[in-house]
């Protein structure tokens, strides 16, 4: 049984500014796996600083790391005059499940103040077995924050086909948690601990341990056991989880359709629930990028403190050109990947035109209602919300629309201009003008 199989590897080889040489010697092209883990495995070797990390990357998000340190002393042989080339081998075990289904990885040999590329590898791994379809589905809505998500799962789970844990009390992540325990134990550096443990002390001997990698247990058959069926059935466990969870909020009331969650944009979970359960449906919810940056800096300022990626960045500037523009292509690619299979929702359509809004998205989720039923909901989701004032940074959320033109300074509208413009077009925006509005 193949679960996974690699369909192209990509050689860096030879001496740069900073390597004296390297290799990725595994996996090898055409290669199969009947586990959801694979291993990388070569050498490299810098000269004249020696590398200190070797890092697996995809969409340039470290998904695993080692350090070489693995003994080649045919490497040593070859480069006698290069310290530490007697220890430049690495193995670094990956899980595919940190993977996409299509996916392509970067080897990256990194040291003090650089890096390298080793190799680029490309490969396909089998979904996860999907539920049956009487367990309650994930409704999944991928956005980015401030940009009206609580308003809609509040929204949503006043229909009586789905359900969410109060979002104005809690921002609760079940789905996000137990595939994040299934993630996590998937891994050949957690599920093989169970053979050679660690110091039993320490409280998480059986999580990511580094020095952990296939082979170590001696029993090929059973490790290949490890990493397959006993993932599938540690994924089915989990899937039972969120749904003992969702039947126990529900109560009395019945069992829902879907239960509704938000999602990040560069998160993995929103496709592994997808393989997991069938019946599953992801909204991809937008707000005008520039509105949705004055919302983040007002918001920090209510509260007293940076949120949404802000702290990271030294100036509003450098906020806008990196994690306001990456999450915003991160949707755009999203949208783009999904095509019919992901139903888009803006922000300024859920505030100006609700009842047409939720008649469509109604209709993707293929739920049957009618027009009293929209009404009912939107009527119910505004008479029963709790006071929204310390979500708020206008006063009525139609104030909150095309903010950015009174809020913006004419540095920060022009960065808009040359960074989201782009991405903005294809959600349906306006671009920036070229000079910022007069005050």
């Amino acid at each position: 049984m193949t679960i996974v199989e690699i369909t192209q590897v990509d050689q860096r080889e030879g001496a740069g500014a900073k390597l004296a040489g390297c290799r990725l010697d595994a996996p090898k092209k055409a290669s199969k796996g009947a586990g959801y883990g694979i291993e990388l495995a070569g050498w490299a070797l810098g000269d004249p600083n020696p590398l200190t990390t070797i890092e697996v990357c995809q969409e340039g998000r470290v998904v695993a790391a080692g350090a070489p340190a693995e003994e080649r002393l045919d490497i040593a042989a070859a480069f006698p005059a290069v310290t530490d080339a007697e220890r430049c081998g690495f193995r670094v075990p990956v899980s595919v499940l940190d993977l996409r289904q299509d996916f392509e990885l970067s080897v990256i040999a990194r040291g003090d103040g650089f890096h390298v590329p080793i190799a680029q590898v490309r490969g396909t791994r089998r979904g996860l077995p999907a539920a049956g379809a009487e367990m309650i589905q994930p409704l999944m809505i991928n956005t980015i924050g401030r940009s009206g998500s609580t308003w809609l799962v509040w929204l949503l789970s006043r229909l009586p086909q789905a359900i969410a844990f109060d979002p104005w009390g809690r921002d609760a992540r079940v789905g996000t948690y137990w595939t994040n325990v299934l993630q996590s134990l998937a891994r050949p550096q957690s599920y093989l601990a169970q053979l050679v443990p660690g110091p039993l002390e320490e409280r998480t001997w059986w999580l990511d341990r580094a020095d952990l990698k296939p082979g170590v247990a001696g029993d090929p058959e059973l490790e290949s056991w490890l990493g397959g069926e006993a993932v599938e059935a540690l994924a089915e466990m989990c899937r039972s989880r969120i749904d003992a969870f969702y039947t126990r909020l529900a109560g009395a009331e019945g069992r829902p359709r879907y239960f509704v969650e938000k999602y990040l944009p560069y998160q993995l979970t929103p496709d592994l629930l997808a393989e997991m359960y069938p019946g599953a449906r992801e909204v991809i919810l937008v707000r005008d990028f520039r509105d949705m940056l004055c919302s983040v800096l007002a918001f920090n300022r209510k509260r007293g403190f940076e949120a949404f990626g802000r702290a990271d960045a030294g100036s509003d500037r450098e906020y806008v050109e990196t994690t306001v523009a990456n999450s915003a292509r991160r949707l755009q690619r999203r949208l783009r990947e999904l095509g019919d299979a992901a139903h888009l929702v803006r922000y300024e359509d859920l505030i100006q035109s609700p009842a047409a809004t939720l008649e469509a998205l109604t209709g993707f989720l293929e739920l049957e209602v009618d027009e009293g039923t929209i009404s009912e909901t939107l009527e119910r989701a505004d008479s029963e919300a709790p006071s929204v004032d310390a979500h708020r940074t206008t006063d009525k959320a139609s104030a909150s629309i095309g903010r950015w033109e009174r809020d913006l300074s004419p540095e920060i509208v022009k960065v808009c201009a040359e960074v989201l413009d782009p991405v903005l077009t294809e959600f349906g925006y306006e671009p920036t003008p070229a000079l910022a509005p007069e005050r």
